[in-house]
């Protein structure tokens, strides 16, 4: 008899998207309800063979919600003024750099995740990984066509 699978983990609090408009905008959308202005959070924008950080705050409601497809969308101060689409994270994460690797022990169980970002036909797809499990997605709907780059893993809904 066949031990039963392991139970996928749970998916990560705090992990949003977040992103600038054509109007310029720079919100991030979050699971979060109700966060007050002056909230902390960092974020993290997956380029080509490199990563770019940036400390930002909450700076009220973003008009610009439909755009990601993660819960409440907040208004961002101090985000880059480039556009841009990446990952927005709570909590003031512990972030690790090593070559062109990007770690940040979101769940606090002393193993680092990974980030990745691809592109599917009209949008882009952000995922957070614990080794080779997915243990967060999001999209981010950009109005336009794209090259896919996405595999089968990192683009599957939730």
């Amino acid at each position: 008899m066949q031990p039963p699978p392991a139970a996928a983990p749970p998916r990560l609090a705090g992990v949003g998207i977040a992103y600038s408009t054509d109007q310029g905008e720079r919100c991030a959308s979050l699971d979060a309800a109700d966060l007050p202005p002056g909230t902390r959070v960092k974020l993290v924008i997956v380029a080509p063979a490199r990563y770019k950080l940036n400390e930002s705050t909450l700076a009220g409601p973003c008009a610009a919600a439909p755009f990601a497809s993660v819960g409440h969308a907040y208004a961002l101060a101090g985000a880059p003024t480039a556009p841009f689409v990446g990952f927005a994270l709570l909590g003031q994460p512990v972030i690790k750099v090593s070559g062109d690797q990007l770690t940040a022990d979101l769940d606090r169980d002393g193993v680092g995740e990974t980030f990745r970002q691809c592109t599917s036909h009209e949008g882009v797809h952000l995922t957070v990984w614990s080794g080779d499990r997915r243990r967060w997605h999001g999209y981010h709907y950009l109005g336009y066509d794209t090259e896919p780059s996405c595999s089968d893993a990192e683009s599957a809904g939730e």
